[in-house]
């Protein structure tokens, strides 16, 4: 699927026609397509381990639930769900029903929009995913409300940092000679992917991460 093709801008003042069946299609055939950010992985374990497992660390879940997919031939990775059958359902898809609700990738709370940062000089531009047609009918809703209820403050502040973060990376990992190059991985896992205190606020965290990591990559042996 071609996903240029299959979104629309749409603006907050917005109205427009959907309505969730319910049928859990969007959660389905989604393999190697739902990334989990470490804001994601952070706010799943805070929600498992209040229904009484014992993580210490997002890593744990990320090696449970999540596989690493490497998008550059330098090794920039990032994780995404693992699915399961043969319909490459997302791993916590129970019938037509998401076990994690209420903590599931923002990527996945944000549907049927979907968000890009910093283009024609604005903060955020909202696009409506439409590759699912039956969805089109049956009630509507408002852009900009349903953007409130679920794209939170913490999500725009995480998506903020991401972006600045990302061209620092790229110049960093290019700066790499070849041969350095195959650590990038274990050191993206160990930087930004884990060691994440439970007890305290995320994007403090996050930040200090992305700093740690440029600082690895920039000083290897």
């Amino acid at each position: 699927m071609d996903f240029e093709t299959n979104i629309l801008p749409v603006r907050t003042q917005d109205i427009i026609n959907f309505h969730c069946q319910q049928c859990g299609r969007c959660c389905r055939h989604v393999k190697d397509s739902v990334m989990v950010t470490p804001l994601d992985a952070f706010r799943l374990v805070k929600f498992f381990n209040g229904k009484g497992r014992q993580y210490t660390d997002i890593l744990e879940l990320y090696t449970q639930f999540c596989e690493p997919i490497v998008l550059t031939e330098e090794g920039y990775a990032i994780f995404v769900l693992k699915t399961k059958g043969p319909g490459d359902a997302c791993i916590f898809l129970e019938g037509n029903r998401c076990t994690v609700y209420g903590a599931h990738p923002y990527t996945c709370r944000l549907y049927p929009f979907t968000v890009e940062y910093g283009r024609n000089g604005r903060s955020f531009e909202y696009f409506l995913c439409t590759e699912l047609p039956h969805h089109w009918a049956g009630g509507r809703i408002h852009v900009g409300n349903w953007l409130r209820d679920h794209f939170t403050r913490e999500d725009k502040e995480y998506i903020k940092a991401e972006t600045a973060f990302i061209p620092l990376l790229g110049e960093a990992i290019r700066s790499l000679p070849e041969g350095k190059r195959d650590r990038l991985v274990s050191l993206m896992v160990y930087h930004l992917y884990s060691g994440y205190d439970l007890n305290q606020p995320f994007m403090p965290q996050y930040r200090a991460h992305t700093k740690r990591l440029l600082h690895a990559i920039e000083t290897l042996p």
